[in-house]
């Protein structure tokens, strides 16, 4: 990655003008000098894992580091289970909020899978859930907005294909791998 790839020679560079260490060198070069946007969310969490890597070989050691000025053009997944809560009712919760849908059957759980993310401080390593879900009829869905979900439609299998672009690859991968799509 383009970024990865002048981390080393911005750092170099602000060490020998400002006389700065590696540690303060690869912090600034990440907060202030290095910007990307990424096409889809894999290949954003892949661009912050591989300047994170960069920055801990070229510091020497593992530091945290400053919040990664890496965007996605798409939106990024945000639920997670709330204290309390097991894998099951935070499905159903986050289902439920982000489509204003109440679901009336869980399911069989379908996958787990795992995704990185930049935080301030770190890389974080989410473990979603995916569960099979019912909900009684075709309810009118409601996006919730505070979220950046914009909008929310029920789609049959034979429809996928006019959502495939705006998709994150993860999803289509589940759904090819449960659908057969």
């Amino acid at each position: 990655h383009f970024i990865a790839s002048l981390f080393p020679v911005f750092s170099a560079l602000r060490m020998h003008e400002e006389g700065l260490t590696r540690d303060a060198a690869a912090d600034l070069v990440i907060a202030e000098n290095l910007h990307g946007l990424e096409l889809d969310p894999r290949c954003t969490q892949i661009a912050a894992f591989n300047l994170a890597l960069t920055a801990w070989k070229f510091c020497g050691h593992y530091k945290e580091l400053p919040e990664m000025n890496l965007a996605c053009s798409g939106i990024a997944p945000k639920g997670k289970i709330d204290e309390g809560e097991s894998p099951e009712m935070a499905a159903v919760r986050e289902v439920e909020e982000e489509c204003g849908v109440q679901i009336s059957k869980l399911g069989k759980l379908l996958s787990v899978t795992y995704h990185i993310y930049p935080t301030s401080k770190n890389l974080v390593l989410k473990k979603t859930y995916w569960y099979k879900m019912e909900v009684s009829g075709s309810p009118e869905l409601i996006p919730q907005i505070e979220e950046e979900i914009t909008e929310a439609v029920w789609l049959k299998t034979s429809e996928l294909n006019e959502v495939k672009l705006n998709s994150y690859p993860l999803i289509l991968d589940l759904l090819a791998e449960k659908l057969n799509y």
